[in-house]
């Protein structure tokens, strides 16, 4: 179809495993798009014209935006009755401010592991 095809995305989470891309002709209607937490690692044949030109830099969050992720990455856990409700989320975005949204979730769910485990043995250990 050419120049009347849909627009056609491919996204390459954590671009940085990626050796190169080679063999790729020029398309239309194509975009491709590469993430990665790691730039440093990136090939600079990945970088070089024709290839991933335009760079995007998402800087860490702040304060305020860690709170917004916080409330929205633990409503799942309080639905659950996983949560206390009286947990000072914004405590917690405080003594988190400058980790990804990736370090937050990993955060959430050993908490909840070690929530479940706590919990796990408690029951264990009546009679």
């Amino acid at each position: 179809m050419g120049d009347e095809s849909p627009v056609h995305v491919i996204i390459f989470e954590d671009i940085d495993a990626i050796a190169g891309v080679d063999g790729v002709r020029e398309q239309t209607n194509l975009l491709v798009v590469g993430t990665t937490s790691r730039i440093e690692l990136i090939d600079d044949g990945l970088l070089r014209p024709g290839r991933f030109e335009l760079r995007l830099q998402l800087d860490l969050p702040d304060e305020d935006a860690q709170l917004k992720i916080l409330q929205v990455k633990s409503k799942r856990m309080q639905r659950r009755i996983f949560f206390d409700t009286d947990i000072d989320l914004s405590a917690i975005a405080s003594a988190t401010e400058g980790l990804s949204i990736v370090d937050v979730e990993g955060l959430l769910q050993t908490a909840w592991e070690n929530a479940l485990f706590r919990g796990f043995q408690g029951h264990m250990s009546r009679p």
